[in-house]
């Protein structure tokens, strides 16, 4: 496998992990919602957004193997390697994600869910940024001028990226509106 393309793919998941992990996200979403609920006390918050906040790390990892994967099976080298890779990402992601999905949705509150808004809101802002990027990335790469004859691996990826976190990106986005307007 190429160095630049296996470092695509290592810097892609290491962003997740920053963007998620280092930002101390789940405490700065706590204040918030603690905020939000202006000191009511409502008993099991913590825990509630404990169940989103970890739901929330699955599915982003999930939603890079996927594209990971996408990206296996259209690259000219190093698939079987980049496959097993995305293939423990995306089966560990399944993991993870399906108990805390069903014991959020077993504690859900209802359409003014606030704690589920506000994950909702931050993996959507996530996946934005991902699609944004990936798109201008991608953008830039196919005005650049090719001075080779070889396949653009690099426009593979970006492509990749583009249209997997952009289709999050959207149903996030439709499922958030059609909430709202529920």
């Amino acid at each position: 496998m190429p160095g630049s393309i296996e470092a695509a793919m290592a810097g892609s998941v290491g962003l997740v992990m920053v963007l998620y992990f280092t930002m101390l996200a789940f405490p700065m979403l706590y204040i918030i919602l603690r905020w939000r609920s202006q000191g009511s006390g409502e008993p099991g918050i913590g825990t509630y957004a404990a169940t989103h906040y970890f739901r929330g790390v699955a599915l982003l990892v999930g939603v890079t193997a996927i594209a990971m994967l996408s990206y296996a099976a259209v690259s000219t080298e190093g698939q079987e390697d980049l496959a097993r890779l995305a293939g423990g990402l995306l089966t560990g992601s399944v993991i993870f994600f399906v108990p805390h999905h069903l014991v959020a949705m077993q504690r859900h509150r209802g359409e003014g869910d606030p704690v589920g808004r506000v994950f909702t809101g931050f993996i959507l802002l996530i996946a934005g940024t991902f699609s944004l990027v990936s798109i201008m990335v991608l953008l830039v790469l196919l005005f650049q001028e090719d001075h080779s004859d070889s396949p653009r691996e690099d426009i593979r990826v970006a492509v990749s990226f583009a249209w997997v976190f952009s289709l999050t990106y959207l149903f996030l986005l439709g499922r958030m509106l059609r909430n709202r307007s529920a």
